[in-house]
């Protein structure tokens, strides 16, 4: 969901509320099929993957379902050992976060080098950790 051609119409409270359900609503299916896609995966080899039925899968890739719970996300965060955030945040900090909507924003990258500095750092220390 873009965002609005009069960016004004954020001021109304109900418009604000509707554009971050709808946003949310959406995000969430168009990441995970960018996931899975990047993987390679079909939607069964995915559904293996995180531990659960394709569909399943099929329903969190779906836009209109819009009832994924907070431990669904927890379960695929674990098969793809990833990590998940979910936050509350202002709408002007909210519109930054989500407002590259390509596929490629929605990929995680998984390579040090493929991040930010910050990133890099923290996976390095991750690295020596578990070594």
């Amino acid at each position: 969901m873009p965002l609005p051609h009069d960016p004004s119409a954020l001021r109304d409270r109900e418009y604000r509320e509707a554009y971050v359900e709808g946003h949310v609503k959406s995000y969430i299916p168009y990441q995970l099929r960018a996931i899975r896609e990047k993987l390679g995966l079909t939607q069964q080899a995915f559904a293996e993957r995180i531990g659960k039925p394709q569909s399943v899968v099929s329903r969190l890739e779906d836009t209109e379902y819009g009832k994924v719970t907070v431990q669904t996300l927890l379960d695929i965060a674990r098969g793809l050992d990833i990590a998940l955030v979910v936050k509350f945040a202002s709408f002007p900090e909210f519109l930054a976060d989500y407002a590259d909507l390509s596929a490629e924003a929605m990929v995680i990258e998984r390579e040090p080098e493929q991040s930010s500095a910050k990133s890099a750092s923290y996976a390095a220390l991750l690295t020596d950790r578990i070594s």
